[in-house]
């Protein structure tokens, strides 16, 4: 059975092996690391260039070297390695080296891809999966060799990474500084209906295998606190729903007439309750009197000019009975 270009085995970049650690240290333009132009010399030999004489050799050596600067060390290496086994410009009938453009742009891809695996690998336990756009995965056998190939050398807890510690904790740092403003104004957006940063939504187990390097100084507590308030207020949350519950109907039909009273928007519950309880005599007594002539009991207006509605009892029918009152006696006074 003939290979296609999926089902290659992935080649790991020898240059990549051999890398020293500082694998993010950012290429110059002038003066690159050494490994930098060894693999720039490699890309260039590895496909036949009849005409072209040794000054254009060294004119394209250079501007492969251009191309590849600003980017982490890591990034140029692996890039300049995988093109010399995925060329775009070879075809079966044809072979030809990268142009300066391919070198620059599958670069940037790869910076993108790392950077896009390595967040969500710690935030979300997910390492390189291979996209599921069909239109994606018939059009583009070299993107799917790539996830292949970060797969098969390990995600990023593994020595083997494709992608090196100091490279990974520099796109994690990046992304955390991304979502910092998200997360300072935590209570703003969720009071006005945004969504969380998505680091306050992670599971503890997440943020304690995160590396603690990739976090700015203070963060990953100010995390936790923000993370803290709100399971406590959560729990408050909880505890008075449950008292609220456990009160009487009439008790607790008075109570939220008060408390969601802007008036009293400073008081205590101490205070709201005894205010409460107050006027619950007043309806009391009121209620008496009306059963007394026989009358149902729907609501009560207090001085003040709030009204109290008898729970459950004061329906859709009631209340259309009374502004039809409300509706003649205005009629009968017009007159």
């Amino acid at each position: 059975m003939a290979f296609g270009k999926t089902t290659l085995p992935a080649i790991k970049p020898q240059s990549v092996t051999l890398m020293p650690e500082n694998g993010s240290a950012i290429v110059p333009t002038d003066r690159p690391q050494a490994a930098v132009t060894r693999a720039a010399v490699e890309l260039l030999t590895a496909s036949p260039t009849p005409g072209m004489t040794e000054a254009d050799k060294r004119v394209l050596l250079g501007l492969y070297i251009k191309a590849v600067a600003g980017f982490a060390l890591a990034v140029a290496l692996w890039t300049l390695d995988w093109l010399v086994f995925h060329n775009p410009r070879n075809t079966r009938n044809f072979a030809s080296l990268p142009t300066v453009q391919d070198v620059r742009e599958a670069c940037a891809l790869t910076d993108r891809l790392w950077r896009r695996w390595v967040v969500w690998y710690w935030l979300g336990g997910k390492w390189a999966e291979t996209p599921t756009d069909e239109f994606l995965k018939k059009n583009n056998g070299d993107l799917l060799e790539r996830y292949s190939a970060a797969r098969q050398f390990g995600d990023p807890s593994e020595p083997g990474c494709i992608v090196p510690r100091d490279l990974q904790i520099i796109y994690l740092r990046e992304e955390i500084e991304r979502q910092l403003p998200d997360i300072e104004a935590a209570d703003d957006r969720t009071r006005q209906g945004y969504s969380d940063a998505l680091l306050l939504t992670r599971p503890d187990d997440v943020l304690d295998r995160m590396p603690e390097e990739a976090f700015p100084p203070g963060v990953l507590e100010k995390i936790h606190k923000i993370r803290a308030d709100r399971a406590e207020r959560a729990r408050k949350a909880a505890e008075h729903e449950a008292y609220l519950n456990s009160l009487p109907e009439e008790v607790r039909a008075i109570r939220s007439m008060l408390a969601y009273s802007k008036d009293r928007a400073d008081w205590t519950e101490d205070q709201i309750m005894t205010e409460t309880h107050k006027r619950l005599a007043v309806v009391i007594a009121a209620k008496a009197e009306a059963e007394a002539k026989g009358e149902a009991f729907y609501r009560y207006d207090f001085e003040d000019g709030e009204t109290y509605f008898a729970p459950r009892t004061y329906g859709r029918a009631e209340r259309d009975a009374e502004d039809r009152a409300r509706a003649l006696k205005r009629t009968l006074n017009s007159r």
